[in-house]
């Protein structure tokens, strides 16, 4: 028996399968009559919360303008337990695999709110990106994420914000972000 996060993905596989393939996407109250465990629930736009969010749950992850959370939303994922929520569509992500295309977004006049970088960047060390930031003296903060301390040898300097080690918790993508 696999762990809930591997049992909940392969009940969940026919459906990531039709959206990659670009199969139109169904009413998400039919795959709720098919998955028997999920729950379809109807929202309100007049109420001053909205029901999705006050459910029993770990994360959250919000994606379209009547998804956001307000302040009630808020209240009612802590209160349920939840501790990680990931938003979509308003904070995007953008992902370069190289060191100098990050530096030329930041140049060119492109907010982020944070860096995170792995020792695998394609053209400069993540300690030569992170001191080409502050050097460049753009304020963003920058966080290096390891696969293992082994990685780690003399990168433990004033460079990065922050330094993590990726064992495979999502959990950890809430602390950095904190």
């Amino acid at each position: 028996m696999g762990t809930y996060a591997e049992e909940a993905a392969d009940r969940l596989s026919p459906f990531v399968e039709d959206f990659m393939a670009g199969v139109k996407a169904r009413n998400p109250a039919e795959y709720a009559d098919e998955l028997k465990e999920a729950t379809y629930t109807r929202i309100d736009s007049r109420a001053d919360h909205n029901p999705l969010w006050d459910v029993k749950a770990d994360c959250a992850f919000p994606s379209a303008t009547q998804n956001e959370i307000n302040a009630n939303d808020a209240a009612n994922l802590l209160r349920n337990g939840c501790y990680l929520v990931a938003e979509g569509s308003n904070m995007p992500t953008t992902p370069v695999s190289r060191g100098d295309d990050a530096l030329t977004l930041l140049r060119e006049g492109q907010r982020f709110d944070l860096v995170i970088t792995t020792l695998h960047v394609e053209d400069l060390t993540p300690l030569r990106l992170a001191r080409s930031i502050r050097e460049e003296g753009f304020d963003t903060p920058v966080v290096l994420l390891a696969y293992d301390t082994r990685e780690l040898g003399e990168l433990f300097t004033d460079d990065f914000d922050r330094v993590f080690v990726w064992r495979g918790d999502v959990r950890l993508l809430g602390a950095i972000t904190r």
